[in-house]
């Protein structure tokens, strides 16, 4: 399995093992070095440089549990326990190959292993075996070099066999990781869209593949839609299209509870064919099955191996494909990817289930607020208006009072009109397709540049891709810093940025400040908001301007 967290040591070990393997490597030091000094003449005739080699081991322990004990970590972490198989070649070369110092070697190959995995683990193997090859160079006798290559053997072994240990424990680490982030990512805040892409693009970085796709029959239309996710989604919203009839018949040749691994020959021109492999839902093995429908799959999707598992869904039908440029998925991989869409998929169901819930509610509460608008507010505001019209026609032409009473009576109507004006739009959807939330937030702006004369910019609020219950919050935002701008300044103008960019959106609310910088301060509404969406606000000033930044994940 091509797997991105291969050298990513953060969830792999935390400070309490790396200040272990720091302590074991000092007493480690110090035995070695009690060994030579207590019986030295158990080691034969040992060179005169041996003693230097165990003190110098020794202090560069002690040299790297200081820097770990006092919190600071080597710059090149993989360098230890390069050095531990160079000091220990060294030792064996001083001391012969047939001393005890033979076994230091598992040391290093142990902490490659269960640190980095198989192939750190493997290069450590090697370089040990070969470096106590060499120590046996020029020792005479037969026996002698038949000891050698028995422990060689032996060493070569079980080092492999560390090093695949090593690899089944991180990888396990990494999946408890991966399946603990998509439950992290089932946040109904965020929405269904962006949900399935941050799992499909952690799913897609976790097995190395070149892309992630989910395949959906909406059991309502017999319509097929594909998500997916490839190395320029970083974590933004998935492509998403409605298939044509034959192409999402090739996608679902497979039946739909079926998982499946599927491998191209290694050489095009060797004789033997693809293989693919299939597992019922509830069945313990897999069977080998012919390749055609693996091979029209992994052409269509440009591939040389994929895996494919069931999506479980109440209503429709799914299935979730991981693709790979490189023959590395498993059958093992296969069966994780049936973890991942089990733990996923149905928290996705609810989250949409509850959004539709929450919008299917907002949209009766805005029908119930319409009509008592219309009926408490817009009613006597027309009573009004009718008043002062009669008013108009009884009053003089000449009366002193004529023309301020028809232009009272013009704004009454003004009133009348935006009111069933907002009426409808409350109880609509926002006009032409737009977004509520832009709309919501031009209108806002316009309502302070015709009360207030405070002219906001906005700018990327119409691009913005965001669901609309975290716009609703973001709205809220936004106008808490307008209202800001308007009571606690005297600004003219001001300007509101919008955008996203690496799972983050950010927001800069900028106001002009002519009279220089205001004393330090910290918006705390704006700041609670914030941080009750998992976000932080600060504010920062620039020459003739005052800027609060929010910055919410999303």
């Amino acid at each position: 399995m091509g797997n991105a967290y291969r050298d990513d040591t953060s969830i792999l070990a935390d400070v309490d093992e790396l200040t272990l393997v720091a302590r074991m490597r000092v007493v480690l030091a110090i035995a070695t070095l009690l060994t030579i000094s207590i019986d030295a003449d158990g080691l034969g005739n040992p060179h005169p440089l041996t003693l230097l080699v165990f003190y110098a081991y020794t202090a560069q322990s002690a040299v790297i549990l200081i820097l770990r004990e006092s919190g600071r970590d080597m710059r090149y972490p993989k360098l230890a326990h390069w050095l531990d198989v160079l000091w220990f070649g060294m030792l064996l070369g001083l001391t012969g190959p047939l001393s005890g110092f033979f076994f230091l070697f598992f040391f290093p190959i142990a902490i490659a292993a269960f640190r980095w995995g198989h192939d750190e683990g493997a290069r450590v193997t090697l370089a040990g075996t070969a470096l106590f090859v060499l120590s046996a160079h020029g020792e005479p006798g037969h026996a002698i070099l038949a000891n050698v290559l028995l422990r060689a053997a032996f060493l070569l072994g079980l080092g492999l066999m560390v090093s695949r240990w090593g690899e089944v424990l991180l990888n396990g680490r990494r999946r408890i990781a991966l399946l603990r982030d998509v439950s992290r990512l089932s946040n109904p805040r965020f929405g269904v869209d962006h949900t399935i892409a941050s799992v499909l693009e952690q799913t897609r970085v976790f097995f190395g593949a070149s892309s992630c796709l989910v395949l959906v029959r909406d059991g309502a239309t017999d319509e097929w839609r594909l998500r997916s996710a490839g190395p320029s989604s970083s974590g933004q919203a998935c492509g998403h299209w409605l298939l044509d009839k034959q192409i999402a018949a090739v996608l679902a040749a497979l039946p739909a509870r079926v998982s499946a691994v599927y491998n191209a020959p290694l050489l095009p021109a060797l004789p033997w064919p693809a293989a693919l492999h299939t597992r019922d839902e509830g069945a313990a093995r897999w069977q080998r099955a012919a390749a055609d429908a693996g091979i029209e799959v992994a052409d269509l999707l440009g591939a040389r191996s994929f895996i494919c598992a069931p999506v479980p869904l109440r209503r429709d039908e799914g299935r979730i494909f991981v693709v790979s440029p490189r023959r590395d998925l498993s059958q093992d991989d296969a069966d994780f990817l049936g973890q991942i869409a089990a733990q996923a998929f149905p928290v996705i169901e609810n989250i949409e289930l509850l959004d539709r819930m929450a919008s299917d509610a907002g949209r009766r509460e805005r029908q119930k607020f319409s009509n008592d608008l219309h009926d408490t507010t817009v009613q006597p505001y027309i009573g009004l208006s009718h008043a002062l019209q009669a008013l108009v026609r009884k009053s003089d032409q000449d009366s002193p009072i004529a023309t301020e009473l028809r232009q009272v009576a013009a704004m009454a109507d003004n009133f009348v009109r935006d009111l069933r004006q907002f009426a409808r739009v409350v109880t609509s959807s926002a006009p032409s397709g737009e977004r509520a939330f832009a709309l919501a937030l031009r209108s806002h702006a316009a309502e302070f540049k015709t009360c207030y004369d405070l002219d906001i910019a906005l700018h990327g609020h119409d691009t913005l891709d965001i669901n609309d219950r975290l716009g609703a919050e973001v709205f809220q935002l936004v106008c808490e810093g307008m209202s800001n701008i308007r009571r606690h300044t005297r600004a003219a103008r001001g300007a509101v940025y919008l955008h996203r960019n690496s799972g983050w959106l950010h927001i800069r609310i900028e106001n002009e400040c002519p009279a220089g910088p205001p004393p330090a301060f910290v918006p705390r509404s704006i700041s609670e908001r914030a941080a009750s969406l998992g976000g932080f606000a600060y504010v920062g000033a620039a020459q003739g301007a005052t800027t609060v930044h929010i910055d919410i994940p999303v």
